[in-house]
C-alpha cells in the first residue's frame, strides 16, 4: 500500500509542477496589468469652467443643468447645475471638477421637478413648458459651441435667444 501511496505522489508532483509555470505565468500577468496608476489609464486632464446662462429677456436662468457635449475624438461629456443666479460650473463626474480642453456643443436640460404643465392641446414638447426657449434642450439645434481652452476658463455669459427651431444660427462663445 505504501508503495501505491508513493507512487500516486510521485504522479501528483509532476502534475503539481507542470502546473506551475501557467501559474506563475497568470501571476505575473495580473501583476502587470495592476501596473501603473488606474488614474492615469482612466482620467483626461480637465480645466475649471465657469459660466452663467442668461434668458433672452436677460434675467438668469435659475435652474436646470448645462451639459457640453464632445466635438472631437474625446468622448467626454461635462456637465453642471445651473444655479439661481444663473451660474454653473462643470464637472465630468469621473475625471474631476471642469472639463477637458476642445470644442463642444452645448445643451440646457431642464429641473424635471420646476417644469411646467403645459395646456392641454398646446404644441409643446412632452406636453410641458420649458423654462428657456426649446432649442436649447437639444446640442443639434441649440446653436451653441464652446471652446475651452487648456486652462481655467472663466466664459462670457450665455445668453439665449428667443428663435424657431429653424432660424437657430451657430453661436460660439470663447474666453
Amino acid at each position: 500500500m505504501s508503495m501505491l501511496f508513493e507512487r500516486f505522489q510521485s504522479l501528483t508532483g509532476r502534475i503539481r509542477s507542470s502546473r506551475r509555470p501557467i501559474w506563475l505565468g497568470c501571476v505575473v500577468l495580473s501583476a502587470l496589468a495592476g501596473c501603473g496608476s488606474s488614474d492615469a489609464a482612466g482620467k483626461v486632464t480637465v480645466y475649471p469652467v465657469k459660466g452663467k446662462i442668461l434668458l433672452p429677456d436677460g434675467q438668469p436662468l435659475t435652474s436646470g443643468r448645462v451639459v457640453f457635449l464632445p466635438l472631437g475624438e474625446l468622448m467626454i461629456e461635462s456637465s453642471g447645475t445651473i444655479g439661481a443666479d444663473g451660474a454653473f460650473s462643470l464637472s465630468t463626474g469621473e475625471s474631476g471638477e471642469g472639463a477637458p480642453a476642445g470644442e463642444f456643443r452645448v445643451k440646457i436640460t431642464p429641473n424635471e421637478s420646476k417644469l411646467a404643465v403645459a395646456k392641454p392641446g398646446s404644441r409643446s414638447v412632452n406636453q410641458r413648458k420649458l423654462p428657456f426657449p426649446p432649442q436649447y434642450a437639444d446640442e443639434e439645434t441649440s446653436g451653441l459651441k464652446v471652446t475651452v481652452k487648456p486652462e481655467p476658463n472663466d466664459l462670457p455669459p450665455i445668453r439665449l435667444q428667443k428663435t424657431s427651431l429653424r432660424s437657430v444660427a451657430s453661436v460660439r462663445f470663447h474666453n
